[in-house]
């Protein structure tokens, strides 16, 4: 069972978790570069075995905090992608619900009923004016704007059935972008981790 607001999907992209993900990134991206800034340049000034495992563990910080840049794009960037997967998937929806598809179908399948009435005919009696006699004669059931109207209702339903019916599989096709993240949140786990209080010791 799938619920969706097109409403709520709009909202994410600029949500606070997002603008805060991109902050961060933000911010981690210039930290990272300010370390390698420094790494770089001190090695003409800052000379010797200390030094150099000083550099050797700013590496370590630069890398995490690179590595943490990147993870923060990569969710954000996969965030905004699946919710406009979805909103395309949409289509103008302000709401897909599932749990409304059997009630579609059946609306569908009324509508298909009453166009082919609409279309077919009926014997009625008809006088004649002049001779004052009643003949029987086929006239169709519908107007022309009466089987127009229920010709778009039925293609509007037949689009509603085929988005519910498939609200599942977009849902998980969508969901899948997010999980694709996985691999870049262990890589970054990893990396912190081995930023424990012995990496440091000198």
């Amino acid at each position: 069972m799938a619920v969706v607001y097109s409403s709520d999907l709009s909202n994410a992209n600029s949500s606070a978790s997002v603008k805060s993900l991109d902050s961060l990134a933000a911010a981690s991206s210039k930290m990272s570069t300010q370390i390698e800034g420094f790494i770089s340049a001190s090695k003409e000034y800052l000379k010797g075995g200390g030094y150099d495992a000083v550099r050797s563990k700013l590496n370590v910080y630069a890398d995490a905090l690179g590595k943490q840049a990147k993870l923060c794009d990569i969710l954000v960037g996969n965030t905004k992608s699946a919710n406009n997967t979805f909103l395309n998937y949409m289509e103008g929806y302000t709401k897909l619900d599932d749990t409304e598809l059997e009630k579609a179908k059946r609306e569908l399948s009324n509508a298909y009923a009453m166009l082919s009435w609409l279309k077919s005919t009926s014997k009625v009696w008809v006088l004649d004016k002049k001779t004052n006699e009643k003949t029987q004669k086929n006239r169709r059931n519908g107007t022309d704007s009466q089987i127009e109207s229920y010709e778009e209702i039925i293609k509007e339903l037949d689009k509603l059935v085929k988005k519910l019916d498939g609200l599942s599989a977009a849902d998980t096709s969508a969901f899948s972008i997010l999980s694709g993240s996985g691999a870049d949140v262990d890589t970054y786990y990893n990396c912190a981790n081995g930023l424990s209080a012995s990496t440091f010791d000198l």
